[in-house]
């Protein structure tokens, strides 16, 4: 098969982003023009070479922890796809959590504001709230925080993700989270490249491990008194 008409100056291409046009991407499965994603990406007629993050693994990690904490209800808030990287982490998060503890609540529009999000986690009486993505995370924590709720004091944050190490984000927060391997998965994809221009028919997949930063946002759960 013929390569696309956007590649005919190339010989070979890195794909990059959360999401990548379907279509486009079966006709290079299909092809044997050489590239490789950044990025785990689901089969389009047929595997797809990339080099991604296990967030799956990372995400089991961050539950189990909460878990240790003594945490047992829990709340979640982001997307839940249709980029496989949040949809691995939405998978991770219910293997790890399901049937051991207690789904308060499941915010996955990105309709709700953060006065509605927190108000609807502390209605719902979670004790720890999972968020997809860091920025949203930033956003609550500012409002709880400014509503007087202390964090992690009455309520935990657990961040299944970030771009780079917390402290090199310029946050005024150290959430715990796991730190996504952005430069070594382009620097491991670039290199792959290389050994496809070598041999297109190789179809390799790599999935690299993310980094647990233990943060500063969780705290085991208040003990509620019973009258």
């Amino acid at each position: 098969m013929a390569r696309p008409d956007w590649l005919r100056p190339a010989d070979g291409c890195l794909i990059s982003g959360s999401q990548f046009d379907r279509d486009e991407l079966a006709q290079l499965v299909a092809g044997d023009y050489p590239y490789v994603a950044v990025g785990r990406r689901d089969d389009a007629g047929g595997p797809v070479r990339y080099v991604g993050a296990d967030y799956i693994t990372a995400t089991t990690t961050l539950v189990d922890r909460a878990l240790a904490k003594g945490h047992r209800n829990f709340a979640f808030i982001g997307t839940t796809g249709p980029a496989e990287s949040i949809a691995d982490r939405w998978r991770g998060f219910q293997s790890a959590s399901r049937a051991r503890a207690s789904w308060c609540m499941s915010m996955t529009s990105r309709m709700a504001t953060p006065p509605r999000q927190v108000a609807e986690v502390r209605a719902s009486g979670a004790s720890v709230v999972f968020f997809a993505e860091v920025l949203e995370a930033v956003a609550f924590d500012n409002l709880a925080r400014a509503q007087g709720i202390s964090v992690p004091g009455d309520l935990s944050i657990v961040v299944l993700g970030s771009g780079t190490r917390t402290h090199t984000l310029r946050l005024h927060r150290a959430f715990t989270c796991y730190a996504i391997p952005c430069e070594e998965m382009g620097k491991r994809a670039a290199a792959m490249l290389v050994e496809t221009l070598a041999d297109p028919s190789l179809v390799q997949q790599e999935m690299l491990q993310c980094e647990i930063v233990a943060g500063e946002t969780p705290a085991p759960p208040i003990q509620r008194k019973t009258v």
